[in-house]
């Protein structure tokens, strides 16, 4: 288990070491990111090549701008749809997508927002087939 920034130096060494990540979680992350899709594609890189797994929980998009404030969120969630196209940007396969219980969501300020789980795969195979069949057409 390596717990720290995404994008730390320590973080880094330490999953590159080990040839990438077999489970990378990224909890209530994106929101707070300046560029998610940066964000992203940093946490597809941590997974291990060849079927590595890309968890994330965020927000779904939502109005409640005191809680961004309070909260120094960068962006109000983000919708399912917008979430599986950041997630298909970087390669991540089979994608799902689900919304959390919100008895799992504790008694904190974000409680009455409703969270989503996003699950994918890194497959490098895949998308270099992937690839090939987008450059055919």
């Amino acid at each position: 288990l390596v717990l720290g920034e995404y994008d730390g130096s320590e973080v880094l060494r330490s999953i590159t070491d080990r040839g990438g990540a077999d489970v990378v979680v990224a909890a209530r992350v994106l929101h707070h990111a300046p560029k998610p899709a940066r964000a992203m594609q940093a946490l597809f890189n941590l997974a291990k090549p060849h079927g590595g797994a890309v968890c994330v929980i965020d927000y779904e998009a939502h109005d409640d701008l005191a809680l961004c404030e309070k909260e120094a969120d960068l962006w109000q969630g983000f919708d399912p749809d917008t979430l599986r196209s950041l997630a298909e940007a970087t390669g991540l396969s089979g994608i799902t997508i689900r919304r959390l219980p919100r008895s799992w969501q504790g008694d904190g300020p974000d409680r009455n927002l409703v969270w989503q789980l996003l699950v994918g795969r890194r497959d490098e195979a895949a998308r270099a087939c992937n690839e090939k069949e987008t450059r055919k057409r």
